[in-house]
């Protein structure tokens, strides 16, 4: 496209192919190029920059194709969504909460010339109706451990609220042999939680109490930014997950990982 210069993006460790474009008007784009695949979605002008989205992108990369998808928690660009429909998604439905994503999303929708993808206005999963059924639900949800912040990071006291209230409603709008595919932060998942009433509990026997198995399909690396949300909320963290410990690299830096877990219904 003329007068678009791209740069790689990779907020993330094992992501590959994305990229963060501007026009001359200084419209940003985020775009994703294989050589059989190349869209650009418009990012909102001071609106939010993916980054964990980015993995559950690398994560579904094989699962998508001649699927119906729903992308819950889409937000502004509808990454997840989008992206689905680029590698051969029959249908995708991408839901927020934000009326203002919302109105952003359909306009992403819109330039990447995507019909076949319908984002709407809802709390978490769309009003049920006669098959409207699911093989593949997908989300990044919020999930910083916090009563306040940002609305696409607060994920509630223990940062599991929107990953569990997913999971409790999955069933109703999955195929019998439908899969569940969530992005979520090491200490939320095998990490034992110090709250009264769930103590001792890790995400995978939470996951387990609700019917589903509980599978690491990928990893990523994501550093811990000075000043960021993570930083912001690191003593709550180890308070909440007292068995919790970072990382260091050999110059410094201090990480920890994104998981994509995969969920089935136990049998």
């Amino acid at each position: 496209m003329p007068n678009i210069q791209c740069e790689k993006y990779r907020p993330l460790t094992n992501i590959s192919n994305f990229y963060i474009c501007s026009s001359k008007k200084r419209q940003r784009y985020l775009s994703y190029q294989t050589a059989k695949i190349h869209y650009m979605l418009p990012i909102k002008p001071g609106g939010y920059t993916p980054k964990t989205g980015l993995a559950l992108c690398m994560a579904i990369a094989t699962k998508v194709k001649g699927k119906h998808v729903l992308d819950i928690g889409a937000g502004e660009t509808a990454l997840a969504g989008m992206h689905s429909a680029f590698l051969g998604a029959k249908t995708v439905v991408a839901t927020d909460i934000d009326k203002k994503a919302v109105i952003w999303a359909r306009k992403v929708a819109k330039y990447a010339k995507t019909p076949h993808v319908t984002v709407l206005h809802t709390n978490l999963y769309p009003a049920r109706s006669v098959g409207n059924k699911f093989d593949l639900i997908i989300s990044n949800p919020p999930q910083m451990p916090t009563k306040k912040g940002l609305a696409h990071d607060a994920g509630g006291i223990d940062g599991r609220k929107y990953i569990v209230d997913i999971l409790k409603q999955a069933a109703h709008y999955m195929t019998a042999r439908g899969k569940v595919i969530i992005t979520v932060f090491d200490f939320l998942t095998t990490t034992p939680t110090a709250i009264s009433g769930v103590r001792g509990v890790n995400l995978k026997g939470i996951a387990q109490q609700l019917g589903y198995s509980m599978k690491i399909i990928k990893k990523f690396q994501r550093n811990v930014r000075a000043g960021g949300e993570t930083e912001k909320n690191l003593g709550m963290i180890k308070t909440l997950y007292p068995g919790f410990v970072l990382h260091k690299t050999n110059s410094g830096s201090v990480y920890h990982y994104v998981y994509a877990l995969e969920f089935s219904r136990m049998r």
